[in-house]
């Protein structure tokens, strides 16, 4: 079991960003999504992770998704990160980021029953948005 836990390494859901599946012009059934994910937690021996944000944003789409995510969060098999320590701060950061853009991100204003299924588990030192914010001011 030692080898294992050696060489084991954490898989980052890409796959679960909304705005990297619309840039690419893939767009998957949450069918798919669903059997990469029992894949994924069959095959790996290692925790997944994915970024609270993305995999929230990614679901308002696919309720079918909600479920099966957070059992594997309960599980921890899969660790949710965000930037924010907790999820008051992080709801705060997104409704101040997405005010004039409420109705496309229901989740932060008028329907939060998904986000009691998650939790943050891990907090980025890194913030990708944040650099964003910065390039974008140059």
């Amino acid at each position: 079991m030692s080898y294992i836990q050696e060489k084991e390494k954490t898989v980052f859901l890409h796959f679960l960003n909304r705005e990297a599946s619309e840039a690419t012009g893939v767009l998957r059934t949450a069918a798919q999504d669903l059997r990469t994910l029992d894949v994924l937690t069959f095959t790996h021996c290692s925790n997944m992770t994915v970024n609270v944000s993305q995999m929230l944003e990614y679901t308002i789409d696919r309720s079918e998704l909600v479920q099966p995510l957070s059992k594997l969060c309960a599980a921890g098999i899969l660790v949710t990160t965000s930037h924010d320590k907790n999820f008051g701060e992080f709801i705060s950061s997104r409704q101040q980021m997405y005010e004039k853009v409420a109705h496309r991100y229901p989740i932060y204003f008028t329907d939060s029953s998904v986000l009691e299924r998650f939790s943050i588990r891990q907090k980025n030192s890194f913030s990708m948005t944040n650099v964003l914010r910065r390039d974008s001011h140059t």
